[in-house]
C-alpha cells in the first residue's frame, strides 16, 4: 500500500477561508490598536487643553500627520474607501503594505489631537492592505486576492 495515497488534500476553498479568518483577525486587531492609540493620545494631550494655545493642537496634529505621511513614509494621501474600491476594480485588489500602517499612524495623529476626522476610512484601508499583503505572501490569484481584501475591510469594520 502506498502511504502517500491516504494523505488528506487541503481544498483551496478551505485554505481561503482560513486565510480570510486570519486577515479578519489581523484587521480587527489593527482597529483595536488604532482605537487605543487615539484614546492614549487624547489622554496625553488632555492637560494642555486648559491653555490658550490649545486651539492650535488639532492643526499641529494634522500637520504632523501630513508630514509623516508625505515626507517620512512617502505614501500618497488617499481617500480611504474610494481608494480600496479603485484598487479592487482597476488593479485586482493590489494595495501596498505600507498603506496599512501609514493610514493608522496618520489618523491617530489627526484624530487624537482633536482633528475632525473619523477612523472608519483609515481602518478600512489598513484592513484591505493587510488582506492584499496576505494574498501576495501566499501567491494567490487575483480573485482570491480580492476576496482577502474584502475580508480585511470587513474585519476592520
Amino acid at each position: 500500500m502506498n502511504p502517500m495515497r491516504f494523505q488528506p488534500r487541503i481544498d483551496q476553498r478551505l485554505t481561503l477561508m482560513g486565510l480570510g479568518f486570519a486577515v479578519g483577525i489581523a484587521a480587527g486587531l489593527a482597529a483595536v490598536i488604532l482605537n487605543r492609540s487615539i484614546a492614549g493620545l487624547e489622554n496625553l494631550l488632555l492637560p494642555s487643553r486648559e491653555f490658550w494655545w490649545a486651539a492650535l493642537i488639532p492643526g499641529i496634529g494634522a500637520a504632523a500627520s501630513w508630514i509623516m505621511l508625505t515626507r517620512i513614509i512617502r505614501d500618497n494621501p488617499g481617500h480611504g474607501v474610494p481608494e480600496v474600491i479603485y484598487s479592487v476594480s482597476m488593479r485586482g485588489g493590489r494595495l501596498r503594505f505600507r498603506s496599512s500602517f501609514s493610514r493608522l499612524i496618520s489618523s491617530c495623529l489627526t484624530i487624537g489631537s482633536g482633528g475632525s476626522a473619523g477612523p472608519e476610512a483609515p481602518i478600512v484601508m489598513a484592513g484591505s492592505a493587510l488582506g492584499s499583503t496576505f494574498a501576495r505572501i501566499m501567491s494567490l490569484n487575483e480573485r482570491q486576492r480580492v476576496i482577502l481584501v474584502g475580508c480585511g475591510a470587513a474585519g476592520a469594520i
